[in-house]
């Protein structure tokens, strides 16, 4: 309870700082990018159950170590208050099951399968702008769907294969798909390496460039030292190679630091060679250690939170964005 009652605590505090700060862009219906976010977007060679569906397929999947289950279910538990709040929403595509439960993975011996079916789009700001938290209006036409795969050749290597489906409305030509591929290696315990490589439909070329940058029909590559367990530092280089424009070598950098077993400090910046400019991220993240509830298929069940702030510098402004992101794993 004490743990819970933390994350209570830690998500209203911080939620009033961003009320004070007027946070122009709030991304809380559902994500699994605040802790990738939160690290300068330097996420492609990090390992990360859910987020790594979403950035590159070959790192999702993890189960906590003591753990001898090969699945895992993510449920929002926030989705009852996100739909009473947003009431009429409900009765207009707001999807409950979208809501819900936004992801699940199984492993199959050496192949992981997994969905996330509610991840917020970052490229709809006319939504994200209305400076409401859980603000749930046109969710439904503002989500992506991703299907990913990972195969583990060796205990040190995986490739992985995801589909994006984007949610648009049908009077805006209805759904568009994309697709990624990635592969993960660990020559040292302390270092791994990763890279992705990101296709959309040329309707949702830009779709991704918000915070996360990532361009349509390039290579992304990153690295990861882990010298403690209780430190990260990640490094990406965006845009690798591109099959039409020339590469801009963008720089993205990030480190997590646990001081503790449940609690994460975030940071993380980028820079963008086109405008000259800086980005600045900071998070973090809490989350209890998986607890018996002696529940046949459900026995370990841990609860999370993160939460991210970003100062993103534009070509005509400053926008500063707020991420929350609560979560239970069975």
């Amino acid at each position: 309870m004490s743990e819970i009652k933390s994350i209570s605590t830690l998500i209203l505090s911080v939620c009033c700082l961003f009320v004070h700060a007027q946070t122009r862009r709030w991304v809380s219906i559902n994500t699994v990018n605040a802790r990738p976010i939160s690290m300068g977007g330097a996420f492609q060679s990090v390992e990360d159950s859910w987020a790594g569906m979403h950035w590159n397929p070959a790192s999702f999947g993890n189960i906590p170590s003591g753990d001898n289950k090969q699945y895992a279910v993510r449920l929002n538990p926030l989705a009852p208050v996100i739909m009473a709040k947003n009431i009429n929403g409900v009765d207009h595509g707001l999807s409950p099951v979208a809501l819900t439960f936004p992801g699940f993975f199984i492993w199959l011996d050496r192949v992981c399968i997994g969905i996330l079916t509610g991840e917020e789009n970052l490229s709809d700001v006319s939504r994200l702008e209305r400076n409401e938290i859980m603000n749930g209006s046109a969710y439904e036409w503002s989500r992506q769907l991703d299907i990913a795969l990972r195969l583990r050749f060796a205990p040190r290597v995986s490739m992985g294969i995801a589909v994006q489906m984007n949610r648009q409305h049908p009077q805006l030509g209805g759904n568009r798909w994309g697709y990624r591929y990635g592969i993960l290696i660990k020559p040292r315990a302390y270092f791994q390496a990763g890279l992705c490589y990101y296709n959309y439909e040329n309707q949702i070329s830009d779709t991704r460039l918000n915070l996360e940058r990532l361009p349509d029909e390039t290579l992304n590559i990153g690295f990861a030292l882990l010298p403690w367990h209780t430190l990260i530092i990640s490094g990406d280089i965006r845009n690798v190679s591109d099959d039409q424009r020339e590469a801009s070598l963008e720089p993205h950098m990030g480190i997590e630091i646990r001081p503790i077993q449940a609690f994460s400090l975030r940071g993380g910046v980028y820079y963008r060679q086109d405008i000259d400019a800086y980005t600045y991220s900071g998070g973090i993240g809490v989350q209890t250690a998986p607890m018996d509830w002696g529940v046949r298929f459900f026995s370990k069940v841990s609860w999370g939170a993160d939460i991210t702030y970003v100062m993103e510098n534009t070509l005509h402004n400053q926008i500063e964005w707020g991420f929350l992101n609560v979560f239970v794993t069975l």
